[in-house]
């Protein structure tokens, strides 16, 4: 009897002995807390990612730390990344005032994706806050599916208004989108250079 309960002693110093680290510091905070029944720990978890994803803000900022624009299927397997992610949260929820107010955000791929949800809404401050932008030539990488590419905020918005056939969102007309196409590049067959 006295080996079994030496082995069980041994056992649990060992398991108890290699688990001395604090993996979280909101660990330290709960760990006097022996009730298995409070959830505190879990609510608090919960209602940080909770805040995050409601706060037009802290999505810029987790945004602009990733500085990538992501589309809706990147690499060989189409995934959706976590910054598509964050930009499909904050299309979902702020408001069109958010959102205008992001397009003067500092960092180019908060622009852009804040402006690419004001025209997938159809937002009657789309245009003139692509017009507010025309000179905005700050450039940042955009990913779809396999390609990667450096592109400006002023050619980004302006694809986010490009007329074609099923557009759903709002858009300038053929006539407009060239004259803008042209303003941007410098080209008399702007158009056709973003092809």
């Amino acid at each position: 009897m006295s080996s079994t309960r030496f082995i069980f002693s041994l056992s649990l110093f060992i398991l108890t002995g290699c688990n001395s680290y604090k993996k979280n510091p909101v660990e330290d905070f709960f760990e006097d807390n022996h009730d298995p029944g409070d959830t505190s720990i879990m609510m608090f978890y919960f209602q940080k990612d909770t805040i995050m994803y409601r706060d037009p803000d802290m999505l810029a900022a987790a945004t602009a730390d990733e500085n990538e624009m992501h589309s809706g299927a990147v690499g060989y397997s189409g995934i959706k990344t976590d910054q598509y992610k964050r930009y499909e949260k904050l299309s979902g929820f702020a408001s069109d005032l958010d959102l205008i107010r992001l397009t003067d955000h500092k960092n180019p791929v908060v622009r852009a994706y804040a402006f690419e949800a004001l025209a997938e809404r159809n937002s009657g401050a789309a245009i003139p806050v692509f017009q507010k932008h025309l000179n905005d030539k700050e450039e940042f990488k955009s990913i779809g599916g396999c390609l990667a590419e450096t592109i400006s905020v002023n050619k980004c918005m302006l694809l986010s208004l490009q007329p074609y056939d099923g557009n759903e969102s709002i858009s300038l007309s053929k006539k407009e989108f060239k004259k803008y196409a042209k303003i941007i590049t410098g080209h008399d067959n702007a158009d056709e250079i973003f092809w």
